[in-house]
């Protein structure tokens, strides 16, 4: 699947989405639901490897350095306990080529952009919203290395936190999410080469894709 194709797949699928929440939502729902929730969030992303088999161009496997990470979300209600949420987030981190006994060096800087819509459920109790949520949308990828080209690749992310009333429009966020993006070019399946001769030596094809986790936290503003 190209790059092209992935983006134009993953907005399809997100415009989709925000359909069948609005229309399951109504009218009527719309109306009887709270307030629209601004939260500009900081947070820290670890993990995420980008194979060299998979992606030419690299030519060895690497590992994503640990960063910080900033972005902003808001929240739509739909009703009481559901919410439509858009968010973007960055991180501004670095590729290291992985060794066995020395030390990783840093090859090359690299900005790490998702922008997702998704799904929130809360379950508001007193001053304290429990909630979970899962999105779709496209990691962004731009590395800072002469003859390297930006890339934008079908991205989920599934996550739960709570946000805790400090005020009448105010409230503190805490949230921990893990996201998955398709980075290789390789299809899941059975190794067709392998398969052809000698059906007992078929190997299984699966992406090494881009997987990653954070925390985060903000501060909630809603109107």
């Amino acid at each position: 699947m190209t790059t092209s194709t992935t983006f134009r797949s993953a907005i399809k699928l997100a415009l989709l989405l925000a359909a069948i929440v609005s229309v399951a939502g109504g009218t009527t729902v719309w109306a009887q639901a709270g307030s629209v929730e601004i939260t500009p969030m900081v947070g820290y992303r670890w993990g995420g490897e980008l194979s060299g088999e998979d992606n030419p161009a690299l030519g060895y496997d690497a590992s994503l350095e640990d960063s910080a990470s900033y972005g902003l979300v808001i929240d739509i209600p739909v009703s009481y306990h559901v919410q439509i949420e858009f968010s973007a987030d960055h991180q501004s981190t670095g590729l290291e080529e992985d060794t066995l006994f020395t030390p990783s060096e840093h090859a090359f800087d690299l900005d790490v952009n998702y922008y997702h819509i998704g799904v929130l459920g809360q379950w508001p109790v007193g001053h304290v919203t429990p909630y979970v949520v899962g999105s779709l949308g496209v990691a962004d990828l731009r590395p800072e290395r002469a003859g390297f080209s930006d890339s934008q690749r079908f991205s989920t992310s599934l996550g739960g936190g709570i946000k805790i009333a400090l005020a009448e429009h105010v409230a503190f966020r805490l949230e921990a999410r893990g996201t998955w993006s398709d980075t290789s070019d390789e299809e899941w399946g059975w190794d067709d080469e392998s398969c052809e001769h000698h059906h007992d030596d078929c190997e299984w094809n699966h992406n090494e894709d881009l997987v990653q986790g954070q925390i985060r936290v903000g501060i909630t503003f809603w109107f």
